[in-house]
């Protein structure tokens, strides 16, 4: 398969907290071109998840992936450091929603997407990345968090899956909807990582929540 299965079984998770404050407007050390596209994953992601994203029925439209420009940019401070400026449209949210401020308080800027989607005439900004401190198979564990721009609102900020994948969220039918990855009932009794069991979970968002609609079992191979 396209890149090697071996996570950390993970769940999916929706579930929203109070988190604490915290200023993730500080100085970073690198600057990177702003121009520079930041990881869209508009590439297949991997041969399994890839053939499970093909077969999904009644698509509207996926979310559509933004570069870092299209969010923020740096600003030169002093002795080779910067600071981000974010862009008007989405300046408050993340200057001001603490649910949004914690969020990129646990993940790393590196692993860090951005994408867009609008479904009913409302509009999500959707991020993904890796948590900051995961080691080993959890390191490659994906963390979403869904934002309602229009009402400066976090859906969800707990979303994990196995697949990095810009296809993971969609609408259909006037809905927004979220394929995750697991692993299967039988994956670490079996122990096959070349081609292993996998547990797949649509969900639907209804009233400003997600419902799974169905899971089910798949082989990799």
């Amino acid at each position: 398969m396209g890149r090697k299965v071996i996570l950390l079984l993970s769940f999916i998770c929706f579930s929203c907290y109070s988190p604490e404050k915290h200023n993730i407007v500080g100085q970073i050390s690198d600057k990177e071109d702003t121009n520079q596209i930041v990881k869209n994953n508009t590439e297949e992601d991997n041969i399994c998840f890839d053939s499970i994203f093909k077969a999904i029925n009644g698509v509207d439209k996926f979310c559509n992936p933004l570069s870092n420009a299209d969010v923020y940019k740096y600003i030169y401070i002093k002795n080779g450091r910067y600071n981000y400026e974010y862009n008007e449209k989405y300046r408050n949210v993340f200057l001001n929603n603490d649910k949004v401020r914690q969020w990129l308080y646990d993940v790393k800027e590196d692993y860090l997407s951005f994408y867009s989607i609008n479904v009913n005439s409302k509009e999500y900004l959707i991020m993904s990345s890796q948590y900051i401190g995961a080691t080993g198979l959890a390191s490659s564990i994906y963390n979403w968090i869904v934002v309602d721009m229009d009402n400066d609102k976090v859906i969800c900020d707990r979303i994990k899956s196995l697949s990095y994948n810009y296809r993971s969220f969609f609408a259909k039918e006037n809905s927004l909807h979220f394929i995750g990855f697991d692993f299967g009932d039988n994956f670490f009794e079996n122990k096959d990582y070349e081609s292993p069991d996998i547990k797949v979970y649509e969900y639907e968002m209804k009233n400003d929540t997600f419902i799974q609609l169905y899971s089910f079992n798949y082989k990799c191979w």
